[in-house]
């Protein structure tokens, strides 16, 4: 089911700041290194953070937030995201919804899917397809400039001045 929040949590494990991280189907460490870090050389130093754990589905992983990449910390730090709603007759790839509504110049494509992948806990990691009706939160920061529209404002009566003297106290 899916949930149209995020999941992942600033919290602190074994005297750090770190993410946790919900275990979703098909992930291991190294796809949590990839996505989290950037580089799956991280493996190792979070499966010996969490205590070397298997993991299943609904557990959690603690990744030190010093060992995420500049990217995501700095989405989660800005905080500010916007939930979309596929609206497709049939699933679509992630790299479509990425390309339609992303600016990735900003990340690059790699970094892009990375970050997306860690905030949306319901996008399947094997085949990252996401379904009709199902909710994708997009970083604010990442939306592509074309879409953002800035509502003008002009006051609907606008405030006159009137001659004349003050009207008595």
């Amino acid at each position: 089911r899916a949930q149209g929040h995020l999941q992942i949590q600033y919290v602190e494990y074994k005297r750090k700041v770190c993410l946790k991280i919900p275990v979703r189907k098909g992930m291991g460490y190294a796809h949590i290194a990839k996505y989290v870090t950037g580089s799956e050389e991280n493996t190792s130093s979070i499966q010996q953070f969490n205590d070397r754990k298997l993991l299943k589905v609904s557990d959690v992983v603690y990744v030190p937030k010093e060992l995420m990449s500049a990217s995501l910390k700095k989405i989660l730090d800005e905080n500010t995201f916007e939930r979309f709603t596929i609206d497709a007759e049939e699933a679509s790839s992630l790299a479509e919804i990425m390309e339609t509504n992303c600016d990735l110049r900003k990340y690059g494509y790699q970094e892009t899917l990375s970050i997306l992948l860690v905030i949306n806990d319901d996008i399947n990691l094997a085949n990252l397809l996401v379904y009709d009706e199902q909710p994708i939160i997009i970083p604010k920061s990442l939306i592509s400039p074309e879409l953002i529209r800035e509502e003008e404002f002009a006051p609907t009566n606008p405030i006159q001045e009137k001659e004349g003297p003050l009207p008595p106290k």
